[in-house]
Order: structure tokens, then C-alpha cells, then sequence
């Protein structure tokens, strides 16, 4: 299960899916907060995914949680993505809201182990390089990040442990030592000196063994 997100002027959009285009099968909802107070919550499925509106500039907070649901009958139920989550805390200001080309203050990082096998597991007891990328749709020196940081799971979030990024030319990288068996989840933390935030999480984003 992917997620997929847009941050156009005055509005965000999300749907989920896999790389190879299968829409099947996770419900998500997504809340966009103002403060205490909640602008918009939408239920939805990966079929027709979501559209948060942003009424007028000030910070917000939005908050998206996908899981995965029942699999139709023929198909095999998917081990690994069980559920993903993503929340951005950013200021939309009257420029973003009135420009045609103007976007929101927020990341959306992706992932790329080394050395998965067919099955997306890595091997057991070994040291996995982990690439990531920071994508962004508005950048400006206000805006420069303040704050990256990569955490990975072993127990499907129960306890999270903060892995060494190496920096490199156009993403980070991370060595990322594998127990004897299991899952690895992630979670990546950014933060600008604006205070715009996102925190993405995938739980179990590949196997080891």
C-alpha cells in the first residue's frame, strides 16, 4: 500500500494504492484542525481517496490515517504496509491561497532499502542501506528544514529507536541493522524554521528473513 498525496493551492489531495497501480483495499480519514477546532473529517476509501480544503491562511494541522481492510476473495491478503499514517502542521498563508502556482509548506518523504529480495524482505542479522528522500512542493530560505530525523521499529511501533542519516547528494542515508526475523516499520520526522512539520509513518514496510 502506497500513499499519495498533492498540496495545490487551497486544497490537498490523497489517494492510496501500490506501485504497480492496484487500488486494493485500505479506508482511511483524514482530519484538518485549526487549533482545537476540526475544519473537515472525511472517511474514505482507496477508490476515491480525499480532498482537504484550507478556507483561509493560518496554521493547521492535518492529520491522515490509512489502514488496510478485509481482502476479496481470490486474492492474497498483503503482510506488509498493514496500516500508514502522516501528519502535517503548516501555515498556509493569503499567497499560497490566492496563487495559481502556489503550494503548501509541507514533505512527503519515500523510502529505498538495498538488498530486499523478491519478497520485500531483507536478510536476517545483516546491515540494510536505507535511502531517503525529502520531497517538497515550496522551498525559500524561510523554509529550510531544521530537523530530519529517521526511526525504525522493530515491534510494529511499540518502541521506536532513531537511526544515524548520513547526508548525501539529494537524499539521506541510513545503515540500518536487521534482527534475526520479523518487520521493520518506519517513521520520518521534518521539521523547517518556519515550524511547518510532517511526521510520516509506515508500519511494517518490508520483512527480514
Amino acid at each position: 500500500m502506497g500513499l499519495y498525496a498533492s498540496a495545490g493551492p487551497w486544497q490537498v489531495r490523497f489517494f492510496t494504492g501500490s506501485a504497480g497501480g492496484i487500488q486494493c483495499c485500505a479506508d482511511g480519514v483524514l482530519t484538518l484542525s485549526s487549533g482545537n477546532h476540526v475544519v473537515q473529517r472525511v472517511k474514505f476509501t482507496d477508490n476515491n481517496g480525499a480532498t482537504a480544503l484550507i478556507p483561509r491562511p493560518g496554521w493547521y494541522s492535518l492529520n491522515l490515517a490509512v489502514s488496510r481492510t478485509a481482502t476479496p476473495p481470490g486474492l492474497t491478503a498483503p503482510v506488509l504496509s498493514p496500516g500508514v499514517s502522516l501528519t502535517w502542521r503548516f501555515r498556509a498563508t493569503a499567497a499560497d491561497l490566492r496563487s495559481a502556482a502556489g503550494y503548501l509548506p509541507v514533505t512527503v518523504c519515500s523510502f529505498l532499502p538495498g538488498g530486499l529480495n523478491t519478497a520485500n524482505d531483507a536478510p536476517p542479522d545483516t546491515i540494510t542501506p536505507l535511502r531517503m528522500t525529502i520531497g517538497r512542493w515550496q522551498r525559500g530560505p524561510g523554509l529550510r528544514l531544521t530537523r530530519i530525523r529517521l526511526q525504525v521499529s522493530f515491534d510494529d511501533g511499540a518502541t521506536w529507536r532513531t537511526a544515524t542519516l548520513a547526508a548525501k547528494a539529494g537524499y539521506w542515508l541510513a545503515q540500518v541493522g536487521e534482527p534475526a526475523s520479523g518487520y521493520l516499520s518506519l517513521r520520518a520526522t521534518t521539521t523547517d524554521a518556519q515550524g511547518d512539520s510532517t511526521v510520516e509513518t509506515i508500519y511494517r514496510a518490508y520483512g527480514i528473513g
